[in-house]
């Protein structure tokens, strides 16, 4: 190897390393990122199931948006990117 080539042949063992960290890091944030969804959708659901809708409107209104609209998108893209990846 000459010299012109070391420093290049650092950078790619490098890499290596931070992406051996950074994987497990990124499977660990996708999981806590899904417990949180998982924990939100279910609080938004038991909100719709014992409160009245004239005596809270605007959070329910907030609640059904979140349960029947956002959540099950972000369930799709969950599943799409688990798959892809």
């Amino acid at each position: 190897m000459t010299t012109a080539n070391r420093p290049i042949a650092r950078r790619r063992r490098r890499t290596r390393r931070v992406a051996r960290v950074l994987l497990p890091l990124s499977a660990v944030l996708l999981i806590i990122v899904e417990l949180c969804f998982v924990v939100s959708f279910a609080f938004a659901f038991l909100w719709l199931m014992t409160h009245d809708g004239c005596s809270h409107p605007i959070e329910n209104s907030v609640a059904f948006l979140w349960c029947c609209l956002c959540a099950p998108l972000i369930a799709v893209r969950l599943w799409v990117g688990r798959e892809s990846s």
